[in-house]
């Protein structure tokens, strides 16, 4: 868990993966995406989609132009 806070606020809280289960609730999809970091969603998608599992291959590739 990550917190930023200022004058006895908090401003920014990332809540880390917080579980690993997958049982119902599956509160790991919520914790693994977007929103639960403090990052951009765009139409309320993640930015990376939710899949079971540990990934075989990377999921995700940033560039600059």
């Amino acid at each position: 868990m990550l917190e930023i806070a200022a004058l006895g606020k908090s401003l920014i809280i990332d809540p880390g993966r917080y579980t690993y289960s997958e049982h119902p609730p599956n509160l790991r999809h919520w914790f693994k995406g977007t929103a639960a970091h403090n990052t951009v969603c765009v139409d309320r998608l993640d930015q990376v989609a939710y899949r079971r599992g540990k990934p075989k291959k990377a999921v995700a590739a940033g560039a600059f132009d």
